[in-house]
């Protein structure tokens, strides 16, 4: 992600945290702005350097080396985490 876009959001969630929009405006810019979900789970989880504990950065590469997946490490995180939480509400 370019410096350009990360400067842009980071001001847009600063302005956002200040005037305390309302929910539906923070789901709204996160829907419109995916990557900074990705970021948060990076930063979460010691970095972008560091992986999540449950989710391992071998895991990942075995699946991208036998190409089911062509997402970054963190975007694969982020998807992962998503399905658990849509099984848990299914269950």
């Amino acid at each position: 992600m370019s410096t350009y876009y990360q400067d842009a959001f980071d001001e847009l969630k600063d302005i956002v945290q200040r005037s305390q929009r309302s929910e539906a405006v923070n789901r709204l810019l996160n829907e419109l702005c995916p990557f900074p979900v990705t970021l948060d789970v990076a930063d979460a989880n010691g970095g972008h350097w560091c992986e999540h504990p449950r989710f391992t950065s071998d895991d990942w590469r075995y699946l991208v080396a036998a190409r089911e997946t062509r997402s970054s490490y963190w975007d694969w995180v982020v998807t992962r985490l998503e399905e658990e939480a849509e099984e848990d509400e299914a269950a």
